[in-house]
Parts: structure tokens; sequence; C-alpha cells
């Protein structure tokens, strides 16, 4: 009998520690809060960097409230949540360098950049510089900047790329900016917000060859009653599986949201870019709108002075048949690229530059067309007079070659013009005669006439 039971505490033993071992290794690594205190090289990675101590790891929660952090080449860190600024009085700055490497944020809140407390005052200023060939994913949770009053920078250059699949806001309630140079991109799945919250500001600005791109359900310039700007210039690209609405709903205590879209240069693809409930602006300094899809209201509820013909406007229907109704105004021109049909249905279209088509056709309803402007057509495009009577411009081309004066219609001018209407060119006048008879003279006046044909590429 003692014998057994002897044999039963031993097996009793051998089976607790078993349950304790079993136990421990079970366990994951913990989580931890930690907050930024720098040292040295202030690397990220850097354990002794952080309060308390220990490299950035998964599940955890991220403060750097004050000072600057590199992240650098070889850094593959994966954690749930980044604060860059939060929670303490007074004037607060904190800088995130990533030169290279790799950041993943996944199972958290997400990325705040810039996010003040309004309940403790103070101004709370962040930013965060990706560049290089640094890659962050943000992947739960959601990217807000500008949060709580506070003021948020992203400036992104060189190859950097930033992919998220979450809400992403810039100035959420607070002040933000996001600038794209060099090849940069930023991608986004969710929802994507320049600007939003009563009085909140947010702007982003896409140049160079940067690129950004939104598949999420929402892109909105101007909401809930803040202000947002979009500025795309030089050769980048901003586009959109959805339709951008700028200017959209109030804020909760009622103040309308104002929205600005400046094209300078570049790209935008969308399915539409409509007007909310607030004040909305477009202004065409060059660059192309693209159309991702037919619309018969592309810039819907917008009125036809919000759409500023500065220079000019480049459209691509891009296979689509695209209709504005707003009558546009200015000094720019128009340029029609792409397949398919591009309508301008209002009567009282009156934008004073040229009309370029180089694709697809550009219908008309009425001659609106300045008597001083010119008409610039390429074979495989044609130019749809839907109007009756006739249109004087000053000068018409065809692939570059002025033609004489006269009138020229669908029975004259086959394959290039459809419909009713007709385009008058005058008679010059003396003034120009004698530029044409200073050009036998050697003044090279049709080369000062093709200087005229606007860059549309």
């Amino acid at each position: 009998m003692k014998r057994l039971s002897s044999l039963t505490a031993c097996r009793r033993r051998v089976l607790k520690n078993l349950v304790v071992l079993t136990t421990m290794t079970a366990l994951p690594a913990m989580s931890a809060t930690r907050e930024w205190v720098g040292g040295g090289l202030n690397l990220f990675a850097d354990a002794a960097n952080w309060n308390p101590a220990g490299v950035p790891s998964a599940g955890d929660e991220l403060r750097v409230l004050n000072g600057e952090a590199n992240i650098v080449t070889g850094n593959d860190l994966t954690f749930a949540l980044l604060r860059i600024t939060r929670n303490a009085d007074g004037v607060m700055s904190a800088t995130v360098n990533q030169t290279g490497g790799k950041v993943t944020m996944t199972g958290g809140s997400g990325l705040r950049i810039g996010d003040g407390n309004r309940e403790v005052g103070g101004q709370h200023v962040g930013t965060l510089n990706l560049s290089g060939s640094s890659e962050m994913f943000v992947n739960g949770g959601s990217t807000l900047m500008g949060a709580n009053s506070g003021k948020g920078t992203l400036a992104m250059s060189g190859n950097a790329q930033f992919s998220t699949s979450v809400l992403f806001t810039v100035g959420d309630s607070g002040e933000a900016d996001v600038t794209l140079e060099g090849s940069s991109k930023l991608t986004t799945s969710g929802e994507f917000r320049i600007g939003f919250g009563p009085f909140a500001t947010g702007s982003v600005t896409v140049s160079d060859n940067a690129e950004l791109s939104s598949t999420g359900t929402t892109f909105t310039v101007g909401r809930g009653g803040s202000h947002g700007t979009l500025t795309v210039n030089d050769n980048a690209v901003v586009s959109t599986t959805n339709t951008i609405v700028v200017a959209d709903v109030l804020g909760g205590g009622g103040e309308a949201p104002v929205g600005t879209i400046e094209l300078n240069g570049g790209v935008i693809v969308a399915n539409a870019i409509t007007e909310g409930v607030g004040s909305g602006t477009i202004k065409f300094n060059g660059g192309i709108v693209r159309a991702g899809a037919a619309s018969d209201d592309f810039f819907a509820d917008f009125e036809s002075e919000d759409l500023q013909l500065i220079d000019s406007l480049k459209f691509d229907t891009n296979g689509n048949d695209v209709t504005i109704t707003q009558a546009l105004s200015g000094a720019g021109g128009v340029a029609k690229l792409g397949s398919g049909t591009l309508t301008f249905s209002s009567i009282n279209v009156g934008y004073l530059g040229d009309t370029i088509i180089d694709e697809g056709t550009l219908s008309i309803n009425s001659a609106f067309l300045a008597s001083s402007s010119a008409v610039w057509l390429t074979t495989g495009a044609t130019f749809d007079l839907s109007f009756v009577g006739s249109n004087q411009i000053c000068e018409l081309y065809i692939d570059g070659i002025a033609q004489g004066p006269g009138t020229y219609d669908s029975s004259t001018l086959s394959g290039f013009i459809t419909g009713t209407g007709a385009l008058v060119v005058a008679v010059p006048e003396p003034a120009d005669y004698a530029l044409g008879i200073g050009a036998l003279l050697g003044i090279a006046i049709v080369a000062r006439r093709r200087r005229m044909v606007p860059s549309i590429r």
C-alpha cells in the first residue's frame, strides 16, 4: 500500500510539471505599450530606445510623443499601433523617418500622425517621412492624421510605398497634409477622406511621377464641415475606381464643407467627379481627366462657375460616352482624348480657348466656339456639330495643316465633321494679309501658328 501511495504521489508531481511546462510553452509573447525615449542614432528597432525596453513586436502599441525615431533598411517590424504625438500638455513635436525596411500595422488601432488631445490642450505636431524604398502597411484600425486638433504630415518620396486596407483620413478634426513626390505610391482600399469634421483642414499634393490609388467605396475632398484640397502636378496620377465627391456632407453643427481640386498636370481617373452639399471648385490648369465609366452627368451638381478653365480641360473619355452638362467658361480651351464620345449638352458653353479633337468624338449642341479660337482635328477623330446654323472661328487645322477661309460641314469635310451645323473660317483681316506677305520674306508664320497647339499628352 505504501508503494502504491508513493508511486501515485510521484506521478502527481510529474503531471504537475508537465502541465506547467505545457502552459508556459503555449503562452505567446506579451504585448506592451511602449513609449519612445530615444538615444544614440535614434534607431526605432533598438530595444533600449523604448520604455519599457524591447524591440517593437506584434501586438505592441507604440507612442513617439517627442523627438525623432529612424526606421532603416533591414528593419522588418510588425506591431498594432503607432502614435506620433498624443496625450500631453504644452507643445509636442515628433518625427518618424523611414528610409528603408518594412513596417506592418495589424490587429490594432493602426496609425495616428499628429494626434492631439482637446481635453489636455497644447499643440501636437506629428510627422512621418517615407523615402528610399521604404514600405509601410496599415491593415488594422485606421490611419488618422491631424486628429483631435493635432497637426499631421506625411511626406513620401523616392520609391516609398504606403498601403492600407482601412479608413484613411487626412485632417480629422485637425490639420493635416500629405505630399507624394518622386515615384512614391499611396494605395488604399478603404475609405479615403481629405478633410473630415467641422473646421478640419486636409490637403493632398501629388507631384512628379507619384501615384495615389484608391479602390475603396468612398473618395471625398472636404467632408463633414471640413476644408479639403487635392492638387495634382507634373506627371502624377490620382485614380479611383469610384466617384470623387467634392464638398460632401455637412458637419455635425451644420457647417458647410469646402472642397477644391487643382489639376495642374498629370491625370485624375474617376467614374465621375460630383459636388455634395457644400462649396466645391475644380481648377483646370493642364493635366487630364480620364473617365473610368460612362456618365450622363460627369460633374453632377457643380455650378458652371465652379468649373474654372484657367488653362485647359483635357478630357479622355477612355472608351466611354460622357456628358458634361455645365456651361464651361474661361480663358482656356478643351482637348478631347480617347475613344468614345464627349458631349457638351449645355447651350451656354463659352470658353475662349481652342478646341482640339485628337481621338473619338466631341459633340456640341450650340454654336458657342469663340470667333477668335481655332479648331484642331486629327484623322480618325470626329466633331459632331449638333446645332442648326454656323459657328465662326478664326482657324481650322486638319492634321496640323491650316485650312483656308470657307464653310466646313459634314458634306465638305466628310469623315471629320458630322451633324447639321457648320464651321466658318473667316477671311483674314488686312493685317493678317500683311503677315502673310511677311512670310514670303522669311517670317515663319506657319511655325507661329503651329506653336499655338497645346501639348495634350
